[in-house]
């Protein structure tokens, strides 16, 4: 059975804001990351495949309909998050961007604002949620093979990144800032001895702490709204379009004439 209308809307949503993402993600690329004196073989592979993969993605959805309502929209709720916390990072270190992947320079001074606080490489978490977003969509094993490819290789620039700065003269203050925030997703602290310290603090100096709760709870609580949005419109979208598809046709309304023998 074809897809009915409401899929068919939701396919273009997709891939409107899968093309949206991944643009915006190589203009990141060529505009914004900081370039190293010299590109590295994996700078280049990690642009190569970059691309190659994006352009499989977008493909991918254009030949392939979402499964459900419900997967759609969950798909489209996870490139929101991407996109939301790719640009939060963004204008964060706007200042000073962060140096393209893979690279050799020296690594300048650690953010540990904004979604830094809460995580520590939040470009590659958005990323991440950029390509495990099509393979939510549609439902797709070759998606999820590239997402799980692409979370591979960030994995390892994060790591290596982070053996840079401890390296280099902030490895101290780095290895504080490593212990009490996680590589991709938050990790939630219990203090011991210091009942009165909040779970989520950022350490500002030796006597005083600087609470990030306020951020914190408002990337949850978008997502949460995003989440419960999701629930209800796709539940809502999947009565309606079993409604549509359980519809019995509607008669032509044309009399046969019946003849007296």
């Amino acid at each position: 059975m074809p897809p009915g209308p409401l899929l068919t809307g939701l396919t273009f949503a997709l891939l409107l804001i899968a093309a949206t993402s991944f643009i915006v993600y190589g203009l990141a690329l060529s505009h914004f990351y900081r370039r190293p004196a010299v590109l590295t073989t994996g700078t280049r592979v990690h642009h190569i495949l970059a691309i190659a993969f994006a352009l499989a993605h977008v493909f991918t959805l254009a030949l392939t309909s979402p499964p459900s309502a419900s997967a759609a929209v969950a798909g489209l709720a996870l490139y929101a998050s991407g996109l939301a916390l790719f640009f939060w990072a963004q204008e964060t270190v706007k200042a000073n961007p962060p140096m393209l992947a893979f690279a050799d320079d020296p690594p300048s001074a650690p953010c540990v604002t904004g979604p830094y606080r809460i995580v520590r490489h939040p470009f590659y978490a958005a990323l991440m949620l950029t390509w495990v977003a099509g393979a939510v969509a549609v439902a797709s094993v070759w998606l999820l093979a590239i997402a799980a490819g692409m979370t591979t290789l960030y994995v390892v620039a994060a790591r290596r990144e982070e053996a840079q700065y401890l390296r280099s003269g902030y490895a101290e203050a780095y290895a504080a800032y490593r212990a009490r925030t996680g590589m991709f997703v938050p990790r939630l602290r219990v203090e011991t001895g210091r009942p009165s310290r909040p779970l989520w603090t950022e350490a500002r100096d030796a006597d005083e702490d600087r609470p990030v709760l306020g951020p914190l709870a408002l990337v949850l609580a978008i997502l949460l709204v995003l989440l419960i949005a999701a629930g209800l419109i796709s539940r809502a979208l999947d009565r309606i379009q079993s409604v549509q598809v359980e519809r019995p046709p509607a008669t032509t309304g044309v009399v046969v004439p019946v003849m007296a023998g």
